[in-house]
């Protein structure tokens, strides 16, 4: 298997695969990993991680977008820095993955899985990440509305709480963007 995994945080890069470089494969068939280091909600980035999984592994056939993250409290509680942020990586970022990667899955008969959240359907008061994977869930329907005829499939993951540091304190979230 190749998997080609873009994270916005170094550190995970480095946890994965230090220095970046495809893992060399050994034997047949081994497994190869690819990091690259970027920001789903830039385009820039998107389109550079696309464009090196052709040119090291020359074709795309599944891709996982689980770009997201979550603050504590509520709306009312937010600064709107980190608001925008939250939807630029929770909304745009998927939205630009799903614009990317759709040619080369067209080719190949691929399938997309985005992973949203219960919350994208339960949504509790003043949760402003409720609405951002509402939102998401929303893109994958119009997406698999738009792609099925062209065999390529959409799957929606829409997993309950997740025991991760993602939302429990705003150090967990990503520096705001300007």
């Amino acid at each position: 298997m190749e998997v080609v995994a873009l994270a916005r945080q170094p550190a995970f890069i480095d946890a994965w695969n230090p220095g970046g470089e495809p893992m060399p494969a050994v034997g047949a068939g081994a497994d190869r990993l690819l990091t690259v280091a970027g920001d789903t909600a830039d385009a820039g980035h998107v389109r550079q991680a696309v464009d090196l999984t052709m040119e090291t592994f020359g074709r795309l056939d599944n891709v996982v977008v689980n770009a997201g993250f979550s603050l504590p409290g509520t709306l009312a509680d937010h600064s709107p820095e980190y608001m925008r942020s939250m939807v630029l990586t929770n909304v745009l970022g998927p939205a630009l993955v799903v614009q990317a990667v759709l040619p080369h899955l067209r080719r190949t008969g691929g399938r997309l899985v985005l992973v949203g959240s219960v919350a994208g359907v339960k949504n509790t008061p003043g949760n402003l990440y409720s609405v951002t994977k509402w939102a998401l869930h929303a893109l994958a329907e119009n997406t698999r509305l738009m792609v099925t005829g062209d065999g390529v499939g959409v799957t929606l993951v829409a997993p309950g709480m997740v025991d991760t540091p993602s939302g429990t304190t705003a150090a967990a979230a990503p520096a705001p963007r300007s």
